[in-house]
């Protein structure tokens, strides 16, 4: 049998090899090919996304029963809660992208949740709370952080090219990059030592790769969306108030 190690690179080289992180959306992205209407109806319909994402990792700790792991996600959350400043939180450095580009309170209040985005959230609840531990892990400590900075490298070029920003507003795609390959790290040396069996080998690639799948689905969504919305959804001002979550 291959030794843990080895597992987890090969398991790492499928989740950054996988289709979502290659989508035609994305290379839309990176090609520089994205329009500024799409890139504005992207950046609302993602925000659903982020605000969503610490909250699995704290689903996941809560079930974990070894310290190592503990300590690797608990450094995970402290980062995505920005070290305690809430004026550095993962969701306030994308509202504070959001504001660069235009939005406001009324539109994040209510933002528009698209329904691969509820299916994607369902499912990782589900895992992250009820799934086996091995296979809560996976999805949010490996699915969740190793393919990031390839994603965001691609999310960023468009977006800076059809709303040129700071790289400060730019600073929620910007730093995920690195922090995202230490979170990733912490993940492995933390995990590396509990795999012992083929199940438990089984159990960390259902859970990544079923992730990766969501995903898949969720930028089938978000790229149908965020056509639609650049020609359709009125975005800047949300007067009706009516709650679409």
């Amino acid at each position: 049998m291959e030794t843990a190690a080895t597992f987890l690179l090969r398991l790492k080289r499928e989740v950054v090899c996988h289709p979502a992180v290659r989508h035609p959306m994305l290379r839309r992205f990176a090609r520089r090919q994205v329009t500024a209407l799409e890139a504005r109806a992207f950046a609302l319909l993602y925000y659903p996304h982020i605000l969503r994402t610490r909250l699995y990792t704290a689903a996941a700790l809560a079930r974990v029963e070894w310290e190592e792991m503990q300590v690797a996600l608990s450094s995970i959350l402290h980062d995505e809660f920005g070290g305690g400043d809430r004026s550095r939180t993962h969701p306030e450095l994308y509202r504070r992208y959001l504001r660069a580009i235009g939005f406001g309170p009324l539109d994040w209040e209510y933002p528009p949740v698209i329904p691969e985005l509820k299916r994607y959230i369902a499912h990782h609840y589900r895992v992250a709370q009820r799934g086996p531990v091995l296979e809560a892990i996976a999805a949010v400590g490996l699915a969740g952080e190793w393919p990031i900075p390839f994603i965001f490298r691609q999310i960023a070029k468009g977006l800076q090219h059809a709303l040129p920003a700071s790289d400060e507003q730019m600073e929620i795609w910007l730093a995920h990059i690195p922090l995202d390959e230490e979170h990733a790290d912490l993940v492995v040396e933390a995990l590396g030592p509990r795999i012992k069996t083929a199940s438990d080998r089984r159990e960390i690639r259902k859970g990544a790769l079923e992730s990766m799948d969501q995903r898949k689905r969720l930028y089938d969504g978000l790229e149908r969306a965020m056509r639609e919305g650049s020609r359709r959804i009125q975005f800047k001002n949300r007067n009706q108030g009516t709650d679409t979550r």
